[in-house]
């Protein structure tokens, strides 16, 4: 059974009242097993996580799990963290790279025949969101945002939804802040090509 198991990851009593501490120094406390601290982190980020997991795999059951997974991996590798400020990018460079992996299993097993991948996970086009009215313009964005190549779609979450600058963004992806920047510019011209007349205004 893995280390952190017996863990309530989000669900942890929260540390004491006072200014919150940085990441580092939370990442410092959870290296020295303080299992408070590390839950303080999750509360901080797993959200936002989660998100990000369901924008790449297009299933919130499977995103719930995945975050899950990033968090166990940071707690098993709490001791070779390297303060730097950078936890973000580090949390989501795991996430990324555990999503990608997961795709990649889902879909030799789906090629296989020993799973069956709903055709809504595929691919979800934006009529099929319509009856939500007071969410139309949302949904749309999103299902055309799920359409998307990889190489765009993570740029686009990362600079529209967590609001990270192209510097953080090129950690992420491991690619430069200037192809960070290509990215997200040629990911919404794409985006823009998908969206109805309607939504661009």
């Amino acid at each position: 059974m893995r280390e952190l198991a017996h863990l309530r990851l989000v669900k942890g009593p929260p540390m004491t009242d006072g200014p919150a501490p940085t990441d580092d120094a939370l990442m410092a406390l959870a290296a020295q097993d303080d299992q408070a601290a590390f839950v303080s982190l999750v509360r901080r980020y797993e959200r936002r996580i989660r998100s990000f997991c369901r924008l790449l795999l297009r299933d919130e059951v499977q995103a719930h799990d995945m975050a899950q997974e990033v968090f166990l991996k940071v707690w098993e590798k709490r001791r070779a963290y390297r303060p730097g400020g950078r936890m973000k990018e580090y949390l989501f460079t795991i996430a990324r790279h555990h999503c990608q992996s997961a795709a990649r299993k889902r879909a030799v097993r789906a090629w296989l025949g020993l799973d069956e991948v709903p055709e809504e996970q595929l691919q979800r086009p934006p009529d099929a969101v319509s009856a939500l009215e007071e969410a139309q313009t949302m949904a749309l964005v999103s299902a055309a945002l799920h359409r998307l190549p990889e190489k765009f779609r993570v740029p686009l979450a990362l600079r529209f939804v967590e609001g990270m600058p192209y510097e953080e963004i090129a950690q992420v992806i491991g690619r430069t802040p200037s192809a960070a920047r290509s990215r997200v510019f040629y990911g919404l011209r794409s985006l823009a090509a998908l969206l109805p007349a309607e939504v661009l205004g």
